[in-house]
């Protein structure tokens, strides 16, 4: 595993990454790794790092974006505290397998004020399943629901 040291810098994204983010979103798309076709364009992403709900890291390498983490903060109703619900985590081929995922996670976690995070794993995705518990993670099984209702469904 290549070690990136102090040339890997991961920040909160701003407005002015949306462009970048948008650029990744559409990587991790067209990978065939996210559910939803990835319709946010840049103008959308803007708005959604505007959000303060909304969590977005973004690693990069020499000042290059090489990968992002997103998350929305939502209550969640059970223990009647903030969760956040990781949406993605990505990183470029040229970085991977060289812990950026990882930081990434970590620096979710730091991020988070103390919330738990809820990610969800593909059941034949072991690379993942084994970052995951790398990370002190616990596995549950279970099935996820997908359903784009349309008014007046």
């Amino acid at each position: 595993m290549t070690t990136l040291g102090d040339r890997l810098q991961i920040g909160p994204a701003t407005v002015a990454d949306a462009a970048a983010v948008h650029a990744m979103a559409q990587e991790l798309t067209r990978h065939g790794r996210s559910l939803p076709r990835g319709d946010a364009d840049s103008e959308r992403w803007s708005a959604l790092l505007a959000d303060e709900r909304v969590s977005v890291l973004v690693a990069t390498v020499d000042g290059h974006p090489v990968g992002y983490v997103s998350a929305v903060r939502t209550l969640h109703l059970w223990s009647g505290a903030d969760v956040l619900a990781l949406d993605e985590i990505f990183v470029r081929p040229p970085a991977r397998g060289a812990g950026v995922g990882e930081a990434l996670m970590r620096a979710l976690a730091h991020h988070s004020g103390g919330s738990a995070i809820r990610w969800e794993v593909g059941e034949g995705d072991l690379r993942c399943q084994r970052c995951s518990i790398r990370l002190g993670a616990r596995l549950r099984r279970k099935v996820v629901a997908w359903w784009p209702s349309a008014p007046g469904t």
